[in-house]
């Protein structure tokens, strides 16, 4: 249960960090800003990666190798897609601003990917 309750922290330290930026949905907003402070200086998407250790916290929780699996296998292929979107997105909205930041941070997993 730890590990599910420090990564849903996780998730919403970092969406109060995008403040007016955070969408349900990929968007670009009026004035949206590229976020760089926090744990979006290394990564550009670290709430997802603290969706992924809640969603392997309940999964433990629920003391289902079985349901470990799933939660983590479509967690991940959910967040994969969602990525995908908002990159493709940003790049085309934000232009330069974003390339640079794509240039300088790895997708979700510090200094690896």
């Amino acid at each position: 249960m730890i590990l599910f309750v420090a990564g849903s922290g996780f998730v919403a330290w970092c969406y109060r960090l995008l403040g007016t930026n955070l969408s349900p949905y990929p968007e670009v907003v009026p004035d949206h800003q590229v976020v760089e402070r926090g744990p979006y200086r290394y990564v550009r998407h670290p709430g997802y990666g603290g969706a992924v250790v809640a969603l392997a916290g309940l999964g433990l929780a629920l003391q289902s190798w079985l349901a470990l699996l799933v939660l983590i296998v479509v967690g991940i292929a959910a967040l994969a897609l969602r990525i995908y979107l908002e990159e493709k997105l940003m790049s085309a909205e934000l232009g330069e601003p974003y390339a640079r930041y794509m240039a300088r941070t790895k997708r979700f997993i510090p200094y690896f990917w």
